[in-house]
């Protein structure tokens, strides 16, 4: 099988989980990758994967139709000298455009990679404009949903992460029979808190002024409102008195850092650390000294934090959102679900851990073990290949 795959930046394979998935993707297929860039160095490409980039054009207004034409005739040529079975693309308004305009010439189905909700994301931008930007920007933002709705219809299948991204598609009257729910997975060689000795650890521990016996929760994300931080803050507000050796670490950085840390200034929440934006290679070791991850999260869909924590053999506690009930419901090895905004839950789970801490271990090691055999990135390429294979 061959496989045409767009993406207009090649640089983002460095950080992409994504770079993972095509890996695995190449063991069962040939493909051929068009974007814009360059490999980044030190990055390893198979055989079985050719890059074919492209020069991103020095004008920005035109840029990603300039640079779509551009991937079209580079696409046409690939056809004419190769045999391509399918076309794979994320939900970008310009590549899925041009998968349907390649399709229409060529006859090749394209099956698009649904991310989540890109319509919310550019609604919240409309905070930052005018009034009379925010109509201009509102009257393009619908032409925009018009235009994906349309290629999302014409795709061959749809491919969702999540089961809320399904119901967000269903809502746009895309047809269920195009819609299959793949969870992407984790790379289980960089999230494996096993690589790192406990030097490396201890280094870490004293850098960020903590001591050997201190319980740590981990927290990591975007500091958006979305994520309930609030909640986080005010919880540890209450366990610090009864337990004076609980730390959190807050990893991420956002629009709501400023007022998060006046907050913990304000209410003596001194055991809260924020570490601000960490470089993608350091996010691991976080996992590996940390005790348990929390994500107190209003509304996600497949959150890859709570993936790469459960990989990292470290046990959760999230809230009921998405698909993490379905994720921690599989898995039953005694993580802790807990309802949105729910302060006392929040405690109450948080104090769970503390006071049962030395069961913790094998909680952590049993969601590694279920991570490995049930959602790394060689079941979603198998997964993908199979869709690829009974759809064409």
């Amino acid at each position: 099988m061959s496989i045409i795959f767009f993406t207009y930046n090649l640089n983002l394979f460095k950080y992409s989980n994504l770079y993972d998935g095509l890996m695995y993707l190449s063991k069962s297929a040939k493909i051929h990758i068009i974007g814009g860039g360059y490999i980044p160095k030190g990055v390893k490409v198979p055989k079985n994967i050719i890059i074919h980039s492209i020069k991103k054009p020095r004008f920005k207004t035109m840029k990603n139709l300039f640079f779509t034409i551009k991937m079209l005739f580079k696409s046409l040529k690939i056809i004419k000298s190769n045999k391509i079975n399918v076309i794979f693309v994320l939900n970008d308004i310009f590549p899925q455009i041009l998968s349907y305009f390649i399709c229409k010439l060529t006859k090749i189905p394209y099956f698009v990679d649904y991310r989540g909700n890109v319509s919310y994301e550019r609604e919240l931008d409309l905070k930052k404009f005018s009034f009379l930007k925010k109509l201009i920007r509102l009257y393009l933002n619908r032409s925009y949903d018009a235009l994906e709705d349309f290629t999302l219809k014409k795709a061959k299948a749809v491919i969702c992460n999540n089961h809320l991204s399904k119901k967000l598609l269903l809502r746009r009257s895309i047809n269920n029979d195009k819609l299959h729910v793949i969870w992407h997975g984790v790379n289980l060689e960089k999230f494996n808190s096993k690589k790192y000795s406990d030097k490396e650890k201890s280094l870490l521990k004293t850098n960020l002024k903590l001591k050997s016996d201190d319980f740590i929760y981990l927290f990591i994300g975007r500091l958006v409102p979305n994520k309930g931080l609030f909640y986080l803050l005010r919880a540890m507000k209450e366990l610090k008195v009864e337990f004076p050796k609980i730390k959190l670490l807050i990893v991420g950085y956002g629009p709501l850092e400023k007022e998060l840390k006046e907050f913990a200034i304000k209410n003596e929440i001194f055991e809260v650390k924020f570490l601000g934006k960490q470089s993608h290679d350091k996010i691991p070791i976080f996992y590996a000294i940390s005790n348990s991850f929390v994500l107190p999260t209003l509304s996600e869909g497949l959150p890859n934090v709570v993936l790469e924590a459960m990989a990292s053999a470290i046990p959760v506690i999230s809230t009921k959102v998405g698909d993490v009930p379905r994720l921690i419901g599989k898995s039953k090895n005694g993580n802790i679900l807990i309802d949105s905004r729910d302060l006392e839950q929040l405690v109450s789970g948080m104090k769970q851990f503390y006071e049962n801490r030395n069961d913790l271990t094998q909680i952590g090691r049993n969601n590694r073990e279920f991570i490995l055999n049930n959602i790394s990135w060689k079941h979603f390429a198998i997964k993908l290949i199979k869709l690829f294979k009974f759809s064409s």
